[in-house]
């Protein structure tokens, strides 16, 4: 019994320390969202699409096709050429609407590799190791696992004495993968809703050009393609940080464990905010 405490003890000191709080949400992110596993999300969204809103996009085109056409007769100057520019727009129009999957699947496979370079960075480089585990066990027990011998008595007693130094840490860590999964499904959600509905979106952009919804939803898209990028860095910055915190003197437990908890809790606050770090980045609000 004593060395099964030990060794469950030991499993929680390790899952606390390994950096594997955010390991769900590099797997998450270094997906392609358009194959492998989300192929089918894909394959719906592509034909929600086509055969929805793709439709209702074109309806959209006609009506600004047609507003545009009156608001220009009842000039004064109104003429051939104003007509020949309506319809070339309109023209235009319905052709990126009819093939704007395209334009979206370039601009996530742009944000795509943005995220698998810095994937590939953080596990070559930033990758950590049980080893800050093992030295925080022995900060907190005074000796190494393998030298572990504690009998049935002194596993109860070790348990009560460094069970409640883990716990709280173990949950808290349990909580925090909770929250990360959550921030990177809603990213992915979104991915596929916007991408499903981007000709309702892009409806008006042949006749408002740059100033209207149309180019604020491609940048925005933009920016959410970039957001996993920015995630993935923040989990990079964590690795680093958490890497140098954990290979320091670890003299103090609650010192180095405050410490790490802090920084994933920072972490976390980049995540939950880096869609409008993004934004801001992109320079669209």
């Amino acid at each position: 019994m004593g060395d099964t405490i030990c060794e469950a003890l030991h499993n929680w000191c390790i899952e606390i320390f390994s950096g594997d709080v955010f390991i769900d949400a590099e797997k998450i992110l270094s997906l392609n969202p358009s194959t492998g596993d989300y192929f089918n999300m894909w394959d719906i969204a592509s034909k929600i699409y086509d055969n929805v809103c793709v439709p209702i996009g074109m309806g959209l085109v006609l009506i600004y096709f047609c507003a545009n056409l009156i608001e220009k007769a009842l000039q004064q100057n109104f003429d051939l050429e104003h007509i020949v520019k309506l319809l070339l727009k309109l023209g235009f129009g319905l052709y990126f609407i009819e093939h704007g999957l395209e334009l979206m699947a370039s601009i996530y496979s742009m944000g795509f590799s943005f995220i698998s370079d810095i994937s590939d960075l953080a596990k070559k480089d930033f990758a950590f190791q049980d080893k800050y585990g093992e030295k925080v066990w022995k900060s907190l027990t005074g000796e190494a696992y393998k030298d572990c011998d504690w009998s049935n008595l002194e596993g109860i007693g070790y348990f009560v004495a460094y069970g409640f130094s883990l716990m709280i840490p173990w949950l808290v860590v349990k909580v925090l993968k909770v929250v990360v999964n959550f921030v990177c499904y809603t990213r992915l959600i979104e991915f596929y809703i916007r991408t499903a509905t981007a000709p309702i979106a892009l409806s008006d952009f042949f006749t408002e050009g740059l100033h209207g919804n149309g180019w604020k939803f491609i940048k925005g898209y933009i920016a959410m393609t970039l957001q996993s990028g920015i995630i993935m860095l923040a989990i990079v910055v964590f690795n680093t940080l958490g890497a140098s915190i954990l290979g320091s003197d670890v003299s103090s437990y609650w010192g180095s464990i405050i410490k790490y908890l802090a920084l994933a809790f920072a972490t976390i606050g980049v995540m939950l905010k880096s869609l409008s770090l993004t934004k801001e980045i992109i320079g669209t609000n």
